[in-house]
């Protein structure tokens, strides 16, 4: 499973949050579903996505 690194957005808002794991299955669910994300991911500037956020999407 490939995503473009263009593709993702962070807002500022939640990048120092951590998202409830209901809202994380329901965004895997529909991944796996359908092979895309049903919304935008953003990552700003600097690149960086804090590693227990990356586990959202290890299958």
């Amino acid at each position: 499973m490939d995503i473009n690194i263009n593709q993702i957005r962070i807002p500022k808002l939640f990048r120092t949050s951590t998202p409830n794991q209901k809202k994380i299955n329901k965004v895997k669910e529909f991944y796996i579903k359908n092979g895309c994300l049903n919304k935008p991911i953003v990552i700003l500037s600097n690149k960086t996505i804090q590693i227990r956020k990356l586990k959202m999407w290890t299958f």
